[in-house]
């Protein structure tokens, strides 16, 4: 398995409408061939989101890093003057159901 961190800067201003968006958008992701779970937390103290996904294989997440997908929401992230996604992803060697 395989995990994937994305950290985004949202000011509070804007967490309503970044909210409405990711419940929508989250839920598309988690469709996706290879997912096998979605996380995601607003931190206030920190002003930003934060998305953990869980994913069969790197394979699988290097496709969506490179999808139509991630690049709408990247469209949408800048239109709303958001700073850029920080991403992280690493091997998951052990996972407890």
């Amino acid at each position: 398995m395989y995990i994937t961190y994305a950290t985004i800067p949202v000011p509070s201003e804007r967490t309503h409408q970044v909210e409405a968006f990711l419940q929508r958008y989250l839920a598309q992701v988690g469709k996706l061939p290879g997912v096998r779970a979605v996380y995601h937390h607003f931190r206030p103290d920190k002003g930003d989101e934060m998305t953990l996904i869980v994913w069969e294989s790197e394979a699988d997440a290097r496709r969506y890093q490179d999808s139509d997908l991630l690049r709408g929401a990247g469209r949408y992230a800048k239109a709303l003057g958001l700073g850029n996604a920080r991403r992280e992803g690493y091997d998951l060697p052990f996972a407890h159901p």
